[in-house]
């Protein structure tokens, strides 16, 4: 708006001079072509600084962040002159381009009021030699009245046009984004979920699954097929960088399959809202710090379960979560790589404590350490682009495609397998204790299907009564 305010006066000001005195035509057209060039020029400049400017703010932005986080780590290293000086000179390298652009600021202003001086000078040396001109006296005080204004509106005009290319440009980036950038599919889509309560069971079967992070790049899980039976516990392990997430990535449409489908309860996912289909998914992220600089106890949730159940009913949501068949529980449980940040005995007592509270429900696990997941239903292991193992079966794929499924017994008897040459690799001791734990949760498995204890694909778990579900663990029934 002030744009559009000072450059009608300055244009209507020049106008105003040249028309008043005519012999100033040819200077005010001169000196306002020579003011457009030194503007177009600075503006181009100011522009390009700009966005060297904000290329190098997220490094200082993100290493003051990284500071503020490791506090602890990096004062227990004596490490604080190191990270000050690359503080220094991040600071440095970013306020170089602003100081730039400041400095591109004042000189285009500079050049615009010797531009406007300029004008003053001319119009002044006019008034003097036609001083005895009968009609200039009338119109002198008018011209140089106008002329002076010349030092407010020119400046401010080139300054408000300059801001608004500079705004343009990100409003161009915006406009090319949202016109190019393949957007998410809807969050709900009405009556694509018929049953209320699903998904029931927990299934979750990968058909014929191809995946691409581009439509004309490689295919990172190639024609994929293989089932999660309800209750299964699966594993996926790997190497860094060999694609541990991609089957996470694929089950919550973070990016959407190339070919083929995935079905929860024999519904296809494709076919339902974004938000549908996550908050059907319980998600345990890897967080490296979640309790940093607080003591645990201002975690804990205050409330007991009748509060929260008052509060629910208050805002008319009580009958609405009784009518689930689980609470607010979830058939599914993903863990991506929860315990990598801690320590063994931690994970061991992590992993003991989903056996006994996650029993009947699918869980899948990505880890990458092998005897987090060595006791797993099934095991995904990951080689190039994916894989998986377990303790029904082990699920192995090379370069995305499926290439060992078994229980993880038969695996590790394999001599050249995918999952055997992990373990190897892990050394004799650990491999050996690998495959002891393997031996041992064959036993307790074949144990519990003796006693007709048998997994969901081959019996259905009992109803359970609905219950509310703090972060902490509680529950209401």
């Amino acid at each position: 708006m002030q744009a559009l305010q000072y450059a009608p006066l300055a244009a209507g000001a020049m106008i105003l001079i040249a028309a008043t005195i005519p012999w100033l035509w040819g200077p005010v057209i001169g000196l306002a072509a020579v003011g457009v060039v030194l503007a177009g020029f600075a503006s181009k400049a100011e522009n390009k600084l700009k966005n060297a400017e904000a290329t190098t703010k997220p490094a200082v932005i993100s290493h003051f962040t990284a500071t503020l986080e490791g506090l602890f780590s990096i004062r227990s290293y004596h490490a604080e002159d190191r990270f000050d000086r690359d503080n220094l000179e991040k600071i440095d390298e970013n306020h170089k381009f602003l100081h730039a652009q400041l400095m591109t600021k004042s000189w285009i202003a500079l050049d615009l009021d010797i531009v406007a001086s300029l004008m003053i000078y001319f119009c002044t040396l006019l008034v003097v030699l036609y001083r005895n001109d009968k009609d200039m006296p009338s119109v002198a005080g008018l011209a140089l009245s106008n002329a002076l204004q010349m030092l407010v509106f020119l400046q401010w005009t080139v300054r408000m046009v300059g801001e608004v290319q500079g705004q343009m440009s990100s409003v161009g980036q915006l406009v090319y984004y949202g016109n190019n950038v393949a957007r998410e599919a809807p969050a709900e889509i009405p009556g694509a979920i018929t049953d209320p309560n699903w998904p029931t069971t927990g299934t979750i079967q990968f058909s014929n699954l191809v995946l691409k992070y581009h439509k004309f790049g490689v295919a990172v899980l190639k024609n994929v097929s293989f089932t999660i039976y309800p209750k299964e516990k699966v594993g996926i392990v790997g190497r860094t960088g060999s694609g541990k997430s991609t089957l996470l990535i694929s089950l919550l449409r973070i990016v959407e399959a190339f070919k083929g489908k995935i079905t929860i309860d024999d519904l296809d996912v494709s076919t339902i809202g974004l938000r549908d289909l996550r908050t059907k998914i319980a998600i345990i992220p890897q967080v490296r710090n979640p309790a940093s600089n607080i003591f645990c106890a201002a975690s804990l949730d205050p409330s007991t379960d009748e509060e929260i159940w008052r509060a629910l009913e208050a805002v008319h949501l009580g009958e609405k979560i009784r009518a689930f068949p689980n609470g607010l529980e979830t058939a599914i449980l993903v863990l991506d790589e929860a315990t990598a940040a801690i320590d063994m005995a931690t994970d061991a007592l992590i992993q003991d404590a989903i056996k006994e509270n996650f029993s009947d429900k699918t869980v899948l696990t990505i880890a990458h350490r092998l005897n987090t997941i060595i006791e797993s239903d099934k095991m995904w292991v990951a080689v190039d682009f994916g894989a998986g193992v377990g303790e029904d079966g082990v699920l192995v794929m090379d370069a995305g495609k499926v290439a060992e499924f078994d229980e993880p017994l038969k695996l590790l008897d394999k001599p050249n397998g995918h999952f055997r040459s992990l373990v190897d690799q892990t050394g004799a001791a650990t491999a050996a204790k690998l495959k002891e734990i393997a031996v041992q949760a064959k036993a307790a498995r074949d144990a519990r299907e003796s006693k007709g204890n048998e997994p969901e694909s081959r019996q259905q778990a009992p109803e359970k009564a609905p219950s509310i579900k703090s972060e902490k663990g509680k529950g209401k029934k």
